[in-house]
């Protein structure tokens, strides 16, 4: 949730405030910056717009407010801030890379692609607009396209970490276990805090049969995402592909107990129908259900 403070047209005193130029554009700027830097968001959003009535062709207070719009998920003005910054300033590239942000958001993934491919042009180094190209190819199941960006993007910059997860995932979708394991190990080895990681890479030691490893980087998600109720069911799968009948039945039975949100229906379910099964000894007997596709990103 983002914090406000008050009415959109109050706002606490500045240092400067009270000697503000009416016809100059910039100390609007500047406090508007000052109140986003504070949380002060509905102050913040009416002191870019002051900027943008004193001067309508300044393009970095429509990023600014466009920015706000953003963080309040307010995608719609804040798409339209966002284009009418990069209309005035071709090289404002915070304002195309939010833009793309909004995109992916709502998926309009061929226009989140379309300004990131600007930004290669004119920026051919921009290892961050080739990582997040490389996400939206992923979303959009282009996963070719996703790990050729994610390798440039790797090229450019070998710190960028979070590309080894993207691509990971990438790698995960297309089949091939083998490198998303490598790729999703390597991020891990950066970033042992997130959660995220270990869930997709449990998916790769799954296709690659590993199923204690599965487990295991599953157990090792629910304690860093206790709600990540996915991850609780299928813990009962692995453990059905064991041939550990009581154990998967036990499994399913604790996700069953929580309290699932509606994208969980399908699971739950095929939870159900997995314990009948399991009690007639049909251990095994079920295919390795389908999971649900997360957004992934940089």
């Amino acid at each position: 949730m983002f914090s406000s403070a008050g009415c959109a047209g109050k706002h606490p005193p500045v240092a400067g405030d009270e000697g503000i130029d009416e016809g100059n554009s910039r100390p609007f700027l500047s406090r508007g910056i000052a109140f986003k830097e504070k949380g002060l968001y509905d102050e913040a959003l009416n002191a870019f717009s002051q900027a943008i009535r004193v001067d309508p062709n300044n393009a970095e207070a429509y990023q600014e407010r466009g920015f706000i719009y953003f963080l309040r998920r307010d995608y719609e003005p804040a798409v339209a801030d966002f284009s009418r910054a990069v209309n005035l300033d071709p090289l404002l590239f915070p304002a195309m890379y939010n833009r793309a942000a909004v995109f992916i958001l709502t998926g309009r993934y061929d226009e989140a692609i379309d300004d990131y491919s600007r930004i290669i042009v004119k920026n051919p180094g921009a290892y961050l607009a080739y990582g997040n190209r490389g996400a939206a190819y992923s979303l959009k199941g282009d996963n070719e396209k996703a790990i050729t960006d994610l390798t440039r993007a790797l090229e450019i910059n070998p710190g960028y970490t979070s590309a080894w997860y993207t691509r990971g995932v990438a790698y995960l979708n297309k089949g091939d276990f083998d490198r998303a394991v490598g790729d999703l190990t390597a991020f891990i080895e950066s970033a042992p805090e997130r959660g995220e990681a270990y869930f997709e890479r449990a998916f790769a030691f799954l296709g690659k049969k590993k199923f204690d490893r599965a487990l295991a980087d599953f157990d090792r998600n629910l304690r860093l995402a206790p709600n990540n109720f996915e991850a609780y069911f299928f813990r009962g799968v692995v453990l059905e592909q064991q041939g550990k009948k009581g154990e998967a039945i036990a499994a399913y039975e604790l996700f069953l107990r929580q309290e699932l949100p509606r994208e969980e229906k399908d699971h739950a379910g095929e939870a159900k129908e997995r314990i009948r099964a399991l009690h007639e000894q049909k251990v095994g007997d079920l295919p390795v259900p389908q999971r649900h596709r997360r957004k992934s990103g940089n």
